[in-house]
């Protein structure tokens, strides 16, 4: 389960990761990495990492209840 979920999530932190490495590469110091962060952080795309998240969930809980319905 874990790795069906990391596999779902991977282009959603690749593309964040993708953008503070352009900040970390591009900025001239400490400041200007802690500026451009806070600006990149709102306009990343959260709805794809939080669908996945909403999946694994789901799948959590349901997993959980099948346990329990089989006395584990």
């Amino acid at each position: 389960m874990v790795d069906l979920l990391e596999r779902a999530a991977q282009p959603a932190v690749d593309g964040l990761m993708e953008a503070v490495r352009g900040v970390l590469h591009s900025s001239a110091d400490l400041l200007e990495v802690r500026e451009r962060l806070a600006e990149i952080f709102p306009a990343w795309d959260k709805e794809a990492l939080a669908a996945v998240f909403a999946e694994a969930f789901l799948a959590a809980e349901l997993a959980g209840r099948g346990d329990v319905n089989e006395g584990r």
